[in-house]
């Protein structure tokens, strides 16, 4: 995390991450949806809300830690989410694939401790004369709401009787929380080409 790269390198890794996530969420699309994994179908949009919250809470903040340009308040920031990120993300895992006792509320649990956390490390930067990075960790913070509302929409509505659910299907039943998905993947879609090109290719000092 303490390595820096140049802006040069910067690019050419946001441009790997990018290439590297897309080609392997549609490899875990058809293998989950195959029935190789637990968890049940995934949906094409889900796949993609998945997609952004590994891009804004896993790739971004560590490749962010290694651009020399963030202040270091918010490169604490920006730790204290990925740290905390890594973490869950390997409880997660092993609990879902391994074990196999994951629960949507563990999910809740953390989503909300997230919030409080990363409220109170984020809302002080914005008073710093550089907000491209405070505005980044603010919207990944921000994240957590949806998902917090998206588990419960899976533990209430989406989860079968002795079956093991892990993601929302693209049933026609769930039209009403894939409107929902669908906006805030846009959103965040474009959000990332507003923030990529201004920390890409904006001023090297801000």
């Amino acid at each position: 995390m303490s390595k820096s790269l140049s802006e040069r390198q910067l690019r050419a890794g946001f441009g790997i991450i990018i290439g590297g996530l897309v080609a392997l969420a549609a490899a875990f699309y058809a293998m989950q949806n195959s029935g190789a994994l637990p968890g049940g179908q995934i949906s094409v949009i889900k796949l993609a809300w998945l997609g952004c919250a590994i891009l804004f809470w896993y790739l971004l903040p560590g490749l962010l830690l290694m651009d020399a340009r963030m202040p270091p308040a918010a490169r604490r920031a920006c730790t204290i989410l990925l740290l905390s990120m890594l973490v869950r993300g390997a409880v997660e895992l092993f609990m879902m694939y391994v074990t196999d006792n994951w629960h949507p509320w563990m999910g809740i649990g953390h989503d909300i401790f997230m919030i409080m956390l990363m409220s109170v490390v984020t809302i002080p930067l914005f008073r710093e004369p550089d907000r491209l990075y405070a505005g980044f960790l603010a919207v990944a913070t921000t994240m957590f709401i949806p998902e917090t509302g998206f588990a419960w929409y899976m533990l209430t509505y989406a989860t079968d009787p002795g079956a093991t659910v892990y993601f929302v299907s693209g049933d026609p039943r769930h039209g009403g929380i894939m409107i929902v998905t669908a906006v805030c993947v846009t959103a965040l879609v474009v959000y990332l080409v507003l923030f990529s090109k201004h920390w890409l290719y904006g001023q090297t000092k801000r």
